[in-house]
């Protein structure tokens, strides 16, 4: 039994020790507890300062005597000089408040935060978050698509010129009639009963031009 009441806090200790930097990684993840008020009416505390995903989640509670707002700057800034700025922002809380704020960041880089208030923010009501996201990953295979090639490769098709156009409406050439049902440089069987029966076709005689050779 003694052996037992040992053991036991062990593990009690050993979960605890896994379970502490789980949480931790977490929050830094892309969670932020956000205090107005503290460490003086005019301030922000701001719990992790650096986060590495997005979307920011802000957990925003006043601890002051006074209404304030928290707003974030949604363009990088190197300085938080910035009394007013594009951004996202609570409603103004009431001493006691709290409100969940989310941003969604696409790029790494330092974010200006204030009060939503300009004359809380020109007081010092502000400061800077460090934003690192990890940087996309290319899709699998290298982002390459190969297109197979067609099993017609090497193969010509021919369209036939249409019998009619040019060269096919008839006439004399070289003393001979042309035969306009024969497009140019169309070839026919030579022989007795073949043909367009035109001279040339016997040979010896000169061509008619009318594509039946």
């Amino acid at each position: 039994m003694r052996r037992y009441r040992l053991i036991l806090p062990i593990l009690v200790l050993a979960l605890l020790g896994a379970a502490i930097p789980a949480a931790l990684q977490a929050r830094s993840a892309g969670t932020i507890a956000v205090t107005a008020g503290v460490p003086k009416e005019l301030a922000f505390k701001v719990s992790p300062k650096k986060i590495t995903a997005s979307p920011a989640v802000f957990h925003v509670t006043n601890r002051g005597k006074q209404p304030h707002s928290f707003k974030l700057c949604t363009k990088p800034s190197a300085t938080d000089t910035a009394d007013t700025c594009k951004g996202v922002a609570t409603k103004l809380l009431a001493p006691g408040a709290s409100q969940m704020l989310t941003v969604k960041l696409t790029e790494s880089g330092t974010y200006e935060y204030l009060s939503g208030t300009a004359s809380q923010a020109r007081a010092g009501m502000k400061g800077l978050l460090t934003v690192s996201l990890a940087a996309p990953t290319s899709g699998s295979g290298g982002g390459t698509t190969t297109t197979p090639a067609s099993s017609g490769v090497g193969t010509t098709t021919t369209t036939p010129k249409s019998s009619t156009g040019s060269g096919s409406s008839g006439g004399v050439v070289n003393g001979q009639a042309t035969d306009p049902a024969c497009a140019a440089g169309t070839a026919i069987p030579v022989g007795p009963g073949a043909g367009d029966q035109d001279d040339d076709n016997e040979g010896g005689f000169p061509t008619d031009g009318d594509g039946c050779l």
